[in-house]
């Protein structure tokens, strides 16, 4: 295949990636600050902000915000995904098993795959998954792909706060 079949689903990886990371960000933004205007509030009721909390990012927040950002960024943009697995696995869909001359001449091949595809681009492909199981199978493989993405993002953004943290006093000491 080439060059040009590193790069073929390039397009649509981004086309899903973008949205993703958008969706993440903005929403570990919004929780996080949601969640530090909360607890500030429960502080201020409570009398306990005496000791000077209100303001400073916890850990506790931080990986909520996490999680939920890799919550609602996978859930959004899983029919996205769908779409792309699809179009980057339509070769292999019709492997078939092989029992000629081929396998004389490589014992280890078990299949050849063929290079017929199934679908005509990104539109093609959201249209057929639709007509074959319906809207609902846009949203198949949600619950392992927010299994995965929840702690992911938790940890990735838990990550960078503690750095970022780490960092910044060490620079002032």
């Amino acid at each position: 295949e080439g060059w040009a079949g590193l790069y073929r689903s390039f397009g649509v990886t981004l086309l899903t990636n973008l949205p993703y990371g958008m969706v993440m960000v903005s929403t570990n933004e919004f929780l996080r600050d949601t969640l530090m205007e909360w607890k500030e509030n429960s502080d201020a009721d409570n009398n306990a902000n005496i000791h000077g909390h209100g303001h400073v990012l916890d850990f506790q927040t931080t990986i909520l915000s996490g999680c939920g950002a890799g919550a609602v960024a996978s859930a959004v943009t899983a029919p996205l995904d769908r779409v792309k697995t699809r179009l980057q696995t339509q070769r292999f869909a019709n492997a078939q098993p092989i029992y000629h001359e081929a396998a004389k001449a490589c014992p280890k091949a078990k299949a050849i795959v063929q290079s017929k595809l199934k679908y005509n681009g990104l539109v093609d492909a959201f249209q057929t998954i639709v007509k074959e199981e319906g809207f609902v199978g846009l949203w198949r493989g949600l619950a392992p792909r927010m299994m995965t993405h929840t702690p992911a993002v938790a940890i990735s953004w838990t990550t960078y706060e503690t750095a970022k943290k780490w960092l910044s006093t060490t620079s002032t000491s």
